[in-house]
């Protein structure tokens, strides 16, 4: 919890492009005095988002899963797709490894349905 209040507390200082410090360095610049935990990001992908690259950057991430979205016939991939969004409600792992391969892997798997990419 304190790491979303520290990037919603960032967010609102800079909410056009965000900031450009790491959230560690941010977060031991504005502790917050109940807490003493520091964390290295802000466990919420839209938080990250909002923190780093401000609503700018908020609208190209979101621009990206529409389209990816609208464009695939496959409610599977919409429900998998659904699923990691929501998983990164609670961590940032979006970017990672693990959630990567997840969703290259659908991607490629339903190619089929985008023949001009």
């Amino acid at each position: 919890w304190p790491a979303f209040q520290v990037a919603w507390k960032a967010f609102l200082e800079k909410p056009l492009l965000g900031h450009s410090q790491t959230f560690y360095d941010y977060y031991l610049q504005n502790p917050l005095s109940t807490h003493p935990f520091i964390s290295n990001h802000a466990h919420n992908l839209v938080l990250q988002t909002l923190f780093e690259r401000g609503l700018v950057g908020m609208l190209g991430y979101s621009i990206v899963f529409i389209v990816l979205i609208c464009r695939t016939k496959s409610y599977t991939f919409i429900v998998l797709c659904l699923c990691i969004l929501l998983g990164n409600t609670l961590d940032y792992t979006l970017w990672s490894a693990s959630s990567l391969y997840i969703l290259a892997a659908a991607s490629g798997w339903l190619a089929h349905d985008f023949p001009e990419l």
